[in-house]
Order: structure tokens, then C-alpha cells, then sequence
């Protein structure tokens, strides 16, 4: 779903956003993208959906070769892939209604189905309440469910989140995670950027790690055992009373 070989992301003569990042997602894959502040995540990810194109080496995603893919077929890309980010980027002068069914307008979908699509995504996240509310009205809790909704309401392949609870507390950081879970377990590919060491924890995921643009890790998702209980070594203690 997802493929990197040997990609070289270069500002200048010196500056390395990444430096020769080789690895691939599989997918119905959940992974984590971790690393310090200017690690390399964010230009990776933008790599991803398009927003730049790689020095060197290869690029793909859902079947698409990035490298030299002309702008035409851009479009194309995007509509197999959701898109979150940290600052929500919500339109605010929209309803949510409204920044939910841009991308479907876009596309050319009737207003109908644009308002079927948006209410079966928003009460997804909760929200199916807040149609007609304006991004200032809500919470950042919202907002960022608001933003989420937007990028899954197309129904992409890929899940793409760039920090999504970096501006949240840890209760609703959990809530978001548990929302990726479950669009995860639904088919969708999930690929997060989180410098958030405890999420990483507690999600227990597959992680890959960047620093200074060069992969530092791969590490799989822990293999969880069940616990089985043998009763071949097991001799209940019996209390013997005494019979009057």
C-alpha cells in the first residue's frame, strides 16, 4: 500500500528532509511514524499524498508511482487517501456539514448523497449533531473529529495523520486512537506521526522511527500470547469436615 526505496528528500545542497528511507506498509496495516521535532515526519507524510516529490529514489502508494506522476493524475491519488493534520485546517467561514462534503463537491457527488455521506461519517465520530455549527463553536476535541471525518468521508484506502493529538489532552488523545482502531479494523490502511511516547505505549503498534531524516527503527507490532491454563498439575484442596 505503501512503498519507499531508498527516497532522498533534499532542500538545498545540505539540508536532508530524508535520507535514503526504505520501507513498506502492507495493507489493513496500523503504524506509527515517530521521531523528535524535525525528525523528517512531516515531509515524509507530504510526500505521501503528494504535497512535494522525492530528490531520489522511489515513492508509491495505492499502485500510484509518485516520482513521476504527471499533476493530472494527482486528484486521482487523493481520492484514495484521508488526510488529518494537527491544525485541523478547517474552512471556518463552513458549517461542518460543509467542511465534511467539500472534497465529495469537488468530486462532482449530488448534494443528496454529499449530505447521506457526511451524517454517516459524522455520527462515525460523535458529531452528527453539529451539522450546522461553525468550527468556532466546537471544542478542539471536535474539531479535530470534524477533520477526521472530512478525511474518511470519501472512503479512502489510506488514513494519513500528521500529530493529530498533539493540540489534545490525553483523554481525548485516546478517543482519536480508539476512533483509528476501529476505521482500521474496517479495512483502512492507518499511517500516524506522533512524537507522543505514550501513545506508543499504549496503542502497542507497529513503529518506525526517524531521526535527522534517516530511519532509526522498525519495530512490529508485539505479538500478544494468550494465557492458557494447564490442568494437568492441578490438585484442588479439599477440606474435609468432620461428621457428628
Amino acid at each position: 500500500m505503501i512503498y519507499l526505496n531508498n527516497v532522498v528528500k533534499r532542500y538545498g545542497r545540505i539540508q536532508y528532509g530524508l535520507n535514503e528511507a526504505t520501507f513498506q506498509i502492507y495493507p489493513g496495516e496500523f503504524v506509527f511514524l515517530t521521531g523528535p521535532s524535525g525528525a523528517g515526519k512531516t515531509t515524509l507524510l507530504r510526500l505521501l499524498f503528494r504535497e512535494e516529490i522525492a530528490t531520489s529514489g522511489e515513492v508509491k502508494v495505492a499502485g500510484h508511482r509518485l516520482n513521476k506522476m504527471p499533476a493530472k493524475e494527482i486528484p486521482l491519488l487523493r481520492r484514495k487517501l484521508g488526510v488529518v493534520f494537527q491544525d485541523f485546517k478547517l474552512i471556518q467561514d463552513m458549517t461542518v456539514f460543509e467542511n465534511v462534503a467539500f472534497v465529495l463537491k469537488i468530486h462532482g457527488v449530488s448534494y443528496n448523497e454529499q449530505r447521506q455521506r457526511a451524517w454517516r461519517t459524522l455520527k462515525m465520530v460523535g458529531l452528527q449533531h453539529r451539522l450546522s455549527s461553525y468550527p468556532k463553536q466546537l471544542s478542539g476535541g471536535e474539531q479535530q473529529r470534524v477533520s477526521i471525518a472530512r478525511a474518511l468521508v470519501n472512503d479512502p484506502l489510506v488514513l494519513l495523520a500528521d500529530e493529530p493529538t498533539g493540540n489534545l489532552d490525553p483523554d481525548l488523545s485516546q478517543e482519536i486512537m480508539s476512533l483509528f482502531e476501529r476505521i482500521n479494523r474496517q479495512g483502512t490502511t492507518v499511517f500516524v506521526a506522533t512524537h507522543d511516547r505514550s501513545l506508543l505505549n499504549q496503542m502497542r503498534k507497529r513503529v518506525i522511527g526517524l531521526e535527522n531524516g534517516k530511519l532509526t527503527m522498525d519495530e512490529p507490532a508485539p505479538v500478544i500470547t494468550p494465557i492458557s491454563i494447564s490442568t494437568a498439575s492441578f490438585t484442588p484442596t479439599v477440606n474435609v469436615g468432620t461428621t457428628v
